[in-house]
């Protein structure tokens, strides 16, 4: 499903949403990666529950690309009754 919202980004938005898109998805993989690698190893865990392996911030990446996906999303959307 989410490949062929992708791909409606990518046919309907200009170019710099899509590569916002792109880069959403991308960050997202990389987590689910970090993840499944994680769970594989055996999935040891700090007494609080945080994953032993993964960088300290480890969603920051994909706080980032929706900022900026969402950012140039509105932007390409804007009209001038948004003003």
């Amino acid at each position: 499903m989410l490949q062929r919202v992708l791909a409606e980004v990518s046919l309907e938005g200009p170019e710099v949403v899509t590569e916002a898109a792109n880069k959403t998805v991308k960050a997202f993989d990389e987590l689910y990666h970090q993840a499944f690698t994680w769970n594989a190893s055996g999935g040891d865990a700090h007494d609080d529950g945080r994953p032993i392996g993964f960088g300290g911030d480890y969603t920051r990446d994909i706080r980032v690309a929706l900022d900026r996906y969402l950012k140039e999303a509105r932007k390409a959307l804007a009209t001038s009754a948004d003003g």
